[in-house]
């Protein structure tokens, strides 16, 4: 619930929305709207007003569409279409290609992408590495893991 009184402008805001009737309105409103409604003359009016438009509403009826529209409506309807090529559980020649098809192509992205990451790292790395050269790297990399520059 909300503790603190609502503003005129968020009262006419929920009027608006809900109609006059404050059972309709958010329960949450409801408690500061009524205190509201009970010391505020501009408040009652916009209930009045509110109300005044529930009782036009509530003389609106729509009639209900008759069986000749309902049949009309579902003979230009949109027949259905399969969207799956087989059956879920399909056990056909074309089902089980379509499967193995399928994981083909997996297989195959994933062999271009470990091939196109193998192909950089021999491109990016080194073209000769000796012995010299790694004993230099790891006492380096000891000298700064000891604090030393």
């Amino acid at each position: 619930m909300r503790s603190a009184p609502i503003s005129l402008e968020r009262f006419s805001a929920l009027a608006d929305a809900y109609g006059a009737d404050l059972r309709r309105w958010p329960e949450a409103d409801r408690a500061a709207a009524q205190a509201l409604a009970q010391e505020s003359a501009s408040a009652r009016a916009l209930l009045a007003e509110a109300d005044a438009l529930d009782a036009v509403l509530d003389l609106s009826r729509v009639a209900s569409p008759s069986p000749e529209l309902h049949q009309r409506i579902l003979s230009e309807a949109p027949k259905a279409h399969p969207t799956r090529l087989t059956a879920p559980n399909s056990t056909s020649a074309r089902s089980r290609l379509l499967r193995w098809l399928s994981g083909l192509g997996a297989v195959g992205v994933l062999t271009c992408g470990a091939v196109a990451g193998a192909a950089v790292v021999a491109v990016s790395g080194p073209a000769h590495i000796d012995a010299d050269s790694l004993t230099g790297l790891y006492d380096q990399t000891n000298s700064l893991d000891a604090g030393g520059a």
